[in-house]
């Protein structure tokens, strides 16, 4: 017996142009040895189940284009081959595999057999029990061993392999069950998939020479994932899922929109022509989000319409909800926005186990195996707070990402072995064969709803063009592309096998084929003539709707402010914990007892956490639960019209990273947590939640904003860091998310992001959360007043022109808008007249007076338009009127805060019933300052800077300097700011701040405060004099590390600041 044919094995590696992996034969001798002293054929029979459970995944045919027979596929280079494996099993089952004769007779088979595996000659062809074995087999009780050795091949080294070892063993056992039985597809099945490779096929070809010159990034080459998503979502409904929610990057984004999602083929070739519309267009083609629902007959498994399908008929009907997410190019940053809203869509619906709203994504190899943010996602799936009851994970492996190979893209062996941090099993399917990858997606589909696990399907294909269609991937890639070019495609191999098994015929194929080409060549035609182009009308709507111009008007606002007795009971419920059985922390004791006296009298003073307790209980009261339900004696106005679930996470949220917060206390004895808030009025409040997150800042706060969308209106979502420093981690999901997304998508979130900010001396990364690059992404321009910056002058124009005729706006024309936006037209139309000061009989209005009432309501209502808002609160109430305020706003915008921190236990910092320090002494009543004709300086600043200009003028007795605060920095408020500078006619104004020159709120303060000024210095005839700048230097960083230092840069600036020459 010739155990190794080395000689002929090094030849071979010469002679292929392929890359294969190299055998270990060191270590496959080793191994053989060890069975041969192994004294029972039982126990070496068991070794070779469990090699191939343990490793059949690391020899599996994957590889579509068979550059490697068995393996995976890493260098481009012939003979470049990965390292030897150290794996001595992995190296013997490859050398089993390669070298047994599987043409030969029985007899040859297995006295082949066991001589390698060192077993009793008799036993080639003997039948025997297998104990081991789950395969459930009809009429095969017993096995003889070269059934038993092509079996496990086909079950776990074939076209479809499993990696699965390192879970529990009860879903070891349920995965082993699977693949050793594995499913047989009926004829109806394998038509469907042909099908759906047919339609997959076709599309791509159309929009390639329909549209050579644009990009698509088409999925051919990994066709088969689309019939795999398809038997991903028809499993899922079969199994109970309602909404699945998907997030997707771009490759095969577009096939996935029509052939899944049923988006029309002229608004897709209206995209590709760039004619979708005249007004705005957020995002690129491959980037847009859809919702549609995806329905079958139960019977006979065919797609329908549901708007076409018989009313009485439509219990034979299985649908499903699909949601796909928009996302950016940043790859893999939506997948935790999509966990973020299908974790509030559960909420919502109480399906705390995930059995019927599920997350979807699907990811490129390359990204899913580099970028960190898929590793912090994984992270969140078995957390308390976070997890959504499993995700399924379909990786479109084309094996190389843009020109790099796998090799020099990952360590590891394959793209997805970071799955088993999520301790979930992986799949992996060769893209070439369409029933092992619907196989693949099925068993995921399963696995998800019998473990609530993540899950991973790993679809190994091929890419054919380049990254995208106009780019040539043949200098990189030169071999590759070479059997690419000489390759059948999956569509083309499965209809050669479907018609070999007479499964169907080619004259059903073609009608299939003709039709798919009709459809696509009369939706173009009506793309070409505009059918799919946004209509002016439809834009003015939508337009007037984000800007509130036509927003149905509320009877009663919301007011942020309370009744004393209102904060005296959320404080008593929160704080009062005497009969609560729970043995509860000294520190906690006291610190719920000074909380207490916070609310004794109108004259108590609040502080930061506290002045966040009330706000957050009162938001979530129900409206008839507060004091006066349980007192009869007390009749105040109920406390606000709607309630709101908070859910407030971070690191160290729970505490509070300056020990300020303790929103979940625990048991001395027990460690058992209780969160008070939670437990105002069982009953009669809505859900408060808080959770300390994983360290990390990106997967989180993508979280976070997801469920901001996912929970639209009814809950608030809270998002703090850690420092504000460390924000900058989570910089993608501000810049593509929070900052745009609105603009790009229409999404519309309210979240709140605490970041703790402020110069206290604690050195570079412990001061700024960076408010300079906030400011940045504002959207109000700098140079004009809001209603008349360009963008506004262009929407005034464009309305005007969807309007109106040359010199008019008819009114019948704005009413046939109204009926695009609000319920009762009739009686809106009434309304707009009169704001727009128009007698009602009138039945038209100029375009001069159109462009004058939009200019003004777009300058009164300028944080509609905005895209998001800032602030540095520099008190405890307005802190507690900000986050009262942001829940109840009739829009959605992102809130951003700088929170304090050396602020939280300053004592000054504290507030009662008003929001201003008192300008007069509490007992003579003596102005502090002098008459305002008097006072020759202005100083703006904003945070806790306030509080060191005010102790340093106290110090030095000036009282011809007025502080103003400005608590809101964006969108900048130009009316307000003025009122407050006008009341000192003789004074200059400067900016103060303690970030460096070059960072902090100067920079986006100056220009803006010049152009009020300007208007409003302009309009009184004087001449303007531009704002002074007082603060730190520039600076590369952020601060000192030296304390000395910082309180020497600190002092400097506070005297200038005071200093009359300056």
């Amino acid at each position: 017996m010739q155990w190794l044919a080395i000689g002929a094995r090094a030849a071979y590696l010469q002679t292929c142009s392929r890359c294969v992996p190299k055998l270990n034969f060191v270590r496959a001798r080793q191994v053989h040895r060890l069975i041969q002293s192994a004294g029972d054929d039982n126990i070496r029979i068991g070794e070779m189940i469990g090699w191939y459970r343990e490793r059949g995944h690391m020899v599996a045919s994957l590889d579509p284009l068979r550059r490697t027979e068995h393996g995976v596929w890493l260098h481009e280079r012939p003979g470049m081959a990965e390292p030897p494996s150290p794996d001595m099993v992995e190296s013997l089952l490859l050398w089993l595999i390669e070298r047994y004769p599987w043409e030969s007779s029985a007899a040859v088979k297995g006295n082949w057999l066991c001589g390698m595996l060192g077993l009793n000659a008799d036993l080639g062809d003997k039948t025997m029990q297998i104990p081991l074995l789950h395969a459930k087999i009809d009429g095969k009780p017993h096995w003889k061993i070269h059934e038993l050795f092509e079996h496990l091949t086909r079950s776990y080294a074939g076209t479809l392999s499993c990696q699965f070892t390192h879970l529990s063993m009860e879903q070891q056992l349920w995965i082993m069950d699977k693949l050793e039985n594995r499913f047989v597809m009926s004829g109806t099945y394998r038509r469907g998939i042909l099908y759906d490779l047919l339609h997959t096929h076709v599309f791509e070809t159309f929009l390639k020479e329909n549209f050579p010159s644009s990009k698509r990034f088409g999925i051919e080459g990994s066709e088969a994932f689309i019939p795999g998503l398809e038997t991903v979502i028809r499993r899922s409904g079969e199994l109970g899922v309602s909404d699945i929610y998907v997030g997707m990057a771009h490759r095969g984004r577009l096939a996935v929109l029509h052939t899944i999602m049923g988006k029309a083929m002229g608004a897709i070739c209206c995209e590709m022509k760039e004619r979708h519309s005249p007004f705005h267009v957020g995002d690129v083609k491959y980037h847009l989000g859809l919702q549609s629902v995806f329905a079958y007959n139960r019977s006979n498994r065919k797609r329908v319409d549901l708007a076409n399908f018989p009313v009485d008929r439509l219990h034979e009907i299985q649908s499903i909800n699909l949601h796909l997410c928009p996302n950016p190019s940043h790859l893999e940053a939506v997948n935790p926005v999509v966990l973020g809203i299908t974790h509030a869509k559960q909420e919502v619906s109480r399906d705390k186990r995930g059995k019927c709203i599920m997350p979807l994504l699907i990811h490129g190899d390359a990204s899913f195996s580099a970028l960190g943010i898929v590793h912090e996602t994984l992270q969140l799936s078995l957390l308390p707070g976070y997890s959504v009851g499993g995700t399924v994970h379909i990786i479109i492996n084309n094996q190389i990402g843009y020109t790099t190979t796998p090799g020099q893209a990952r360590s590891s062996v394959h793209a997805t072995d970071i799955v088993k941090a999520a301790q979930g099993p992986i799949f992996r399917a060769n893209a070439n064969d369409p029933e092992a990858v619907c196989e693949a997606c099925m068993l995921a589909a399963e696995f998800r709803a019998e473990f609530g696990r993540d899950v991973a399907v790993d679809i190994v294909g091929y890419r054919r063009h380049g990254h995208n269609e106009l780019d040539d991937p043949t200098p990189t890639q030169p071999i590759t592309y070479d059997i690419i070019s000489q390759s059948q495609g999956v569509y083309e191999t499965y209809k050669n096998k479907c018609l070999e098994d007479n499964v169907i015929t080619e004259e059903r194929v073609e009608g299939w084929r003709q039709h798919f080409v009709n459809t696509f060549n009369q939706e173009l035609q009506l793309a070409l003539k505009g059918e799919y182009e946004q209509r002016p009308l439809d834009f003015v709507a939508d337009t007037f709707k984000s800007t509130g111009v036509v927003e149905e008007r509320r009877s009663t606002m919301e007011s942020t402010g309370l009744p004393l007795a209102t904060l005296q009971f959320i404080a008593r419920k929160a704080c009062d914990l005497s009969n609560v059985e729970f043995q509860l922390h000294p520190t906690v004791r006291q610190l719920m007892k000074k909380r207490l006296s916070m609310v004794e009298t109108a004259e108590s003073r609040i502080d930061w956490a506290m002045a966040e307790l009330l706000a957050f209980g009162s938001l979530t009261l129900h409206e008839d639960v507060g004091p006066a339900a349980s007192d009869p004696n007390i009749s105040i106005t109920p406390l606000h019209f709607s309630h709101f679930r908070i859910r407030l996470s971070g690191q160290d949220s729970e505490r509070g990273t300056f020990n300020q917060r303790h929103a979940a206390i625990y048991d001395c004895e027990t460690a058992q947590r209780y969160v008070p808030l939670a437990n105002i009025a069982p009953g009669g409040q809505d859900e408060f939640e808080v959770w300390n997150s994983p360290l990390n800042e990106g997967a989180v706060l993508g979280f976070e904003y997801g469920a901001s969308l996912g929970y639209k209106d009814s809950a608030l979502v809270i998002w703090e860091a850690q420092f504000g420093d460390f924000a900058n981690n989570a910089q993608v999901i501000i810049d593509q998310f929070i900052a745009s997304g609105e603009d790009r998508w229409g999404q519309n979130s309210r979240i709140v992001l605490l970041l703790p900010h402020g110069y206290d001396g604690q050195g570079p990364d412990h001061s700024s959360a960076r408010l300079e690059r906030f400011l940045q992404l504002s959207s109000d321009d700098p140079d004009y007043l809001p209603g008349r910056d360009p963008n506004s002058r262009k929407l005034i124009e464009q309305t005007m022109e969807a309007l109106g005729s040359d010199e008019y706006i008819s009114k019948d024309r704005v009413i046939e808008l109204l009926y695009e936006c609000v319920d009762d037209p009739a009686e809106r139309i009434e309304t707009l007249w009169l704001e727009m000061c128009v007698t009602p009989n009138r039945s038209h209005i100029s375009r001069t007076e159109w462009a004058r009432f939009l200019t003004s309501f777009l300058r009164r209502h300028a944080e509609r338009t905005a895209n998001m808002i800032v602030l540095n609160c520099s008190t405890p109430a307005q802190y507690f009127h900000a986050l009262r305020r942001q829940a109840n706003l009739p829009y959605h915008k992102p809130m951003i805060i700088m929170a304090p921190k050396f602020l939280l236990h300053h004592k000054p910092c504290t507030s009662a019933d008003n929001t201003r320090h008192l300008s007069r002494h509490p007992t003579t009543g003596e102005r502090y300052l002098k008459d305002n004709d008097s006072v020759r300086r202005v100083i703006i600043c904003s945070g806790q800077v306030y509080y060191k200009l005010s102790q340093h003028r106290r110090r030095r007795k000036i009282r011809d300097i007025a502080l103003v605060r400005l608590e809101q920095i964006a969108p900048f408020p130009h009316d307000r700011i003025i009122e407050a500078i006008a009341q000192f006619p003789n004074a200059e104004v400067v900016w103060c701040q303690e970030e460096p020159k070059n960072m902090g709120a100067w920079f986006y303060v100056r220009p803006r405060l010049t152009t009020a000024l300007k208007e409003h210095y302009t309009s009184n005839g004087i001449e303007l004099i531009p704002p002074r700048y007082i603060g730190r230097p520039v600076s590369t960083s952020t601060a000192t590390a030296s304390y000395d230092i910082h309180r020497e840069e600190e002092l400097a600036f506070l005297t200038d600041a005071m200093n009359p020459n300056h």
